[in-house]
């Protein structure tokens, strides 16, 4: 196994703990001391080149450091645990807001709808997969997932 560097970005001090999403989209960081312009915790998306932060995402930790991050396997809460200064908690659990155009909640969907547009939703079919399932569609696939104007 090789490893080469695709991307980096300063955060500060010290990084202390880093998380992807469950889709792999986003990267969720959090340490102590941050560079100006940054916050103890901040999520970041990546596209496989870059690192891109993404607004609305920054926590301030206050004067201390978060030690953990951890994404829910549904990919809507992030756990941190560490050291805080008032009014932070040791543990607290951040809902991720998907209603800006920034994120999306389809990009952390674990379900596909199979079915028959021209005929509406009673026809369709809904499979919700479990985290590591795998799935083999065969013949042909159609995307329809786009509200026309």
């Amino acid at each position: 196994m090789t490893l080469t560097l695709t991307t980096s970005l300063h955060y500060g001090s010290a990084l202390t703990s880093v998380n992807w999403s469950p889709n792999n989209y986003y990267l969720t960081v959090g340490g102590q001391w941050p560079i100006s312009g940054h916050e103890e915790i901040e999520t970041y998306s990546f596209d496989g080149r870059i690192l891109t932060f993404i607004p609305g995402t920054k926590i301030d930790y206050g004067t201390n450091y978060a030690c953990s991050i951890d994404w829910h396997p549904n990919g809507h809460c992030i756990a941190l645990g560490g050291s805080p200064s008032a009014p932070h908690e040791e543990i607290e659990i951040h809902t991720a807001d998907f209603t800006s155009a920034t994120l999306s909640p389809q990009a952390l969907s674990t379900s596909i709808v199979l079915g028959d547009h021209a005929k509406g939703s009673n026809y369709d079919t809904h499979l919700h997969l479990l985290p590591g399932a795998s799935l083999n569609l065969v013949g042909n696939m159609l995307y329809d997932n786009v509200d026309a104007p």
